[in-house]
């Protein structure tokens, strides 16, 4: 009989173990999955990483981003010229160059907000935010009245000049 309550002691112990092994195993499990799964923190960028020349996602305009009392502006430096590409514009796009197509943006809450942006070839403005995406991508979205009605354009960072 004792012999019987020593295999008995030993069986519990041994199965003692393996519940508290695999309980831990589970709830580190658990503790990993919740960890990716919660929200992550969404890197810091400066606010002067906007600075630069930008040039859009279609290779049709290069802005070049400069700042001016603590705010945004930015100004095209070349245009593609839709009709006749690697051609100069016609005499009546010409002035779009060097014409601030973008004001008044304030660094805040992780984005440039506040401040317009002017659509040259529709001759319109919309009020605007930029996103960075990383330290080369932007993301620029303007919008009429509400955020929700809003069109974006990519933007990447270059050495371009014109």
């Amino acid at each position: 009989m004792k012999i019987l309550g020593n295999r008995i002691e030993a069986l519990l112990k041994n199965f003692t173990a393996v519940v508290i092994k695999n309980i831990s195993i589970a709830l580190a499990l658990i503790l990993l999955a919740s960890a990716t799964l919660l929200p992550q923190k969404a890197p810091n960028f400066a606010a002067d990483m906007i600075l630069g020349n930008w040039m859009d996602e279609n290779n049709e305009v290069l802005v070049s981003i400069y700042k001016v009392n603590n705010k945004y502006f930015g100004k095209t430096l070349w245009i593609q010229n839709r009709s006749h590409p690697g051609q100069p514009l016609i005499k009546e796009e010409q002035h779009w160059i060097g014409m601030v197509v973008m004001k008044d943006f304030v660094w805040q809450n992780n984005e440039w907000s506040n401040g317009t942006i002017y659509h040259a070839r529709e001759n319109q403005t919309y009020s605007a935010f930029i996103s960075p995406v990383n330290q080369n991508t932007i993301k620029v979205t303007g919008f009429v009245w509400f955020r929700f009605l809003s069109q974006s354009a990519t933007f990447h960072r270059t050495t371009r000049k014109r």
